[in-house]
């Protein structure tokens, strides 16, 4: 499957520029056309072959004159959680951060006037329980996640708090997501590939890229930890995302929001990544 790709249009007064872009780009472009402060990277844009002149024009990151102050009041977030990642995405994207520390977020609390949470271990936590942001493999390193990125974007309107769970008449959570028939009738005629992974992060990559290979896309929780449990595979719902968490960090796959739901859909890396892994087990079996 090739990876899905979104055509971009700029035109005026004797100008007019069309290219394709992948998914990173397009929600590192949306974000920008949202934030105005939100500048794209130029390391980034080169590393994806986008031309930087004709995307940021004479614009850098560092030389943004909007204050950090302003930054965080065009978002507007109420809650400490919601302060925390957009101060981990303006460290990301307006001081080209790749990770950020407690410390670094801490400090930008102070730069803002904003008051310090009283709690902060508790409210970064809830930050990374929301999946908005996620461990980096430096120690005490953190960095956005896309769901992060989309909250932000949407100003953090109806993703507050954990969705698409509610409880049944005896008070036990009960999952509301979908699972489509598809899932149900999923082939796994080459399941003997998935065996010959070791981490269960390459093996909810298998799953999601099989998915799409099949046609189906956008896989949520549910109908990932259920395509395990059809194999007799444990992969509970709440560790999907933390398992998958290096492989959107490397734009192996992507972390979105669909219909309210959470998703994951694999991205071209993502796809030569599995292909690679098959390969070398089957050369060493």
């Amino acid at each position: 499957m090739n990876e899905e790709k979104f055509l971009i249009k700029i035109t005026g007064d004797n100008f007019h520029f069309e290219q394709q872009i992948n998914e990173l780009q397009k929600a590192k472009i949306v974000s920008f056309l949202v934030l105005p402060s939100n500048i794209l990277p130029v390391e980034e844009v080169v590393d994806q072959n986008l031309p930087v002149s004709k995307i940021t024009s004479n614009v850098t990151p560092n030389n943004s004159t909007i204050s950090l102050r302003e930054y965080l009041l065009k978002i507007d977030p109420v809650t400490n959680a919601q302060k925390i990642v957009v101060f981990t995405m303006y460290l990301e994207d307006v001081e080209l951060l790749q990770t950020v520390s407690k410390e670094q977020i801490k400090d930008l609390f102070v730069q803002a006037k904003e008051p310090l949470p009283q709690n902060f271990t508790r409210d970064f936590d809830s930050a990374i329980k929301l999946t908005w942001i996620s461990s980096s493999k430096e120690e005490n390193e953190y960095y956005l996640t896309t769901i992060g990125r989309e909250a932000i974007m949407s100003k953090f309107k109806d993703v507050g708090t954990r969705t698409n769970i509610r409880k049944n008449g005896k008070g036990h959570k009960k999952s509301s997501l979908p699972i489509r028939e598809q899932i149900e009738n999923f082939d796994f005629s080459n399941i003997d590939t998935y065996w010959k992974l070791h981490s269960k992060g390459d093996k909810i990559l298998w799953l999601v890229v099989q998915a799409s290979v099949q046609g189906i896309n956008d896989l949520n929780l549910r109908e990932i930890s259920r395509l395990a449990e059809k194999i007799h595979d444990n992969l509970p719902m709440k560790n999907i995302y933390a398992l998958i968490a290096v492989h959107e960090k490397k734009s192996r796959a992507s972390l979105g929001l669909v219909n309210n739901n959470r998703i994951l859909r694999p991205l071209k890396p993502g796809l030569d990544y599995i292909q690679e892994k098959i390969n070398s087990a089957e050369s060493h079996s």
